[in-house]
């Protein structure tokens, strides 16, 4: 009886010990890299505790083979338009014969690119019928970022967005939500990130056309005569911001500039087009919700005509069309 409780004691000490290790390795790892959290989340909308939780359970607190040994913070892997440094392991790809395959992940230089790199994944413009919903919620409502990225398919994982919501609690991450101070915004500014988002790349390919556009939409529509954010144009014509990006699907993020000339929706496009043009050809880097803003044609009816799947992306000169 006394040896089984001196194994019990023993074995609980240990679990301790462990969780107390495992706390400090996380702690240790937030106060190394929740500034640059916060920066990111300054430039491009991405909650803090969000970037952080995931940066935590993707990297074993910052213990992985990626995280070591190539800076990947994100198990991001290479893609097709991937040409930096590359590092192998085993993950989930398999061959034809169903034989394990190593997988090919990005390598970072440093953290910082790392986390950069994350949210540049996420605000890629090609990736925006996906991710784009995301940027309607807050960025103090992690409880919905949790969700939304389980929900476009970022994690196979059913469990992904409690553990994500798990960790925030836990090391109160949240409190990393707020605006940042003027001392971390400073820091944002000396280590020269780019402070143009992939979201407003979208609005500077897309101002000529919109600008000359002579479809007549026969929807309630406005010409910006200035540049304004979206926030600032939904609050301008007492418009929801979240309806606003739902209007213009090619708007991410509340605080994308919209330029001078573009042409806005105030009300939902609609279901059809009812124009004269039959086909369009896809110029490189345009999307589907492109398309869909200049012919003032939903987005989802224009990719349920061209059977192109929510999460699928078309390619350049592909022909698609704008009516059944």
């Amino acid at each position: 009886m006394k040896r089984t409780l001196s194994f019990l004691t023993t074995l609980c000490l240990l679990v301790n010990f462990t969780d107390l290790f495992a706390n400090d390795r996380a702690r240790s790892y937030i106060e190394q890299y929740k500034e640059i959290a916060q920066m990111e989340m300054h430039r491009t909308g991405i909650p803090a505790s969000i970037k952080l939780a995931q940066a935590l359970l993707e990297s074993s607190w910052g213990q992985s083979d990626l995280a070591t040994k190539a800076n990947n913070h994100f198990g991001i892997k290479c893609g097709g338009n991937w040409n930096g440094k590359t590092f192998y392991k085993h993950d989930d790809d398999y061959d034809n014969d169903g034989q394990l395959l190593e997988s090919c992940f990005r390598v970072f230089s440093n953290a910082q690119e790392s986390f950069q790199n994350h949210s540049d994944f996420l605000t890629d413009p090609k990736k925006a019928n996906r991710y784009g919903f995301l940027f309607q919620y807050p960025t103090t409502d992690f409880v919905s970022w949790a969700h939304g990225l389980h929900l476009a398919g970022y994690a196979t994982d059913n469990k992904y967005p409690k553990k994500l919501i798990e960790i925030i609690e836990k090391y109160k991450l949240h409190e990393l939500d707020q605006p940042i101070n003027e001392k971390t915004l400073a820091k944002s500014k000396d280590r020269k990130v780019d402070q143009e988002t992939s979201s407003n790349k979208i609005l500077n390919n897309t101002k000529v056309v919109f600008a000359n556009s002579k479809i007549n939409y026969n929807i309630k529509t406005a010409k910006v005569d200035k540049d304004l954010s979206a926030k600032l144009l939904a609050e301008k014509y007492s418009i929801p911001i979240r309806n606003f990006i739902t209007f213009n699907e090619i708007v991410l993020l509340p605080d994308d500039v919209i330029t001078a000339g573009t042409t806005i929706f105030l009300e939902n496009k609609k279901r059809d087009y009812q124009g004269e043009e039959t086909t369009y050809t896809l110029k490189e880097g345009e999307t589907i919700e492109y398309v869909a803003h200049i012919y003032g044609v939903r987005a989802r009816t224009l990719r349920s005509i061209n059977k192109i799947k929510k999460g699928e992306e078309a390619k350049a000169n592909q022909v698609i069309k704008l009516k059944k």
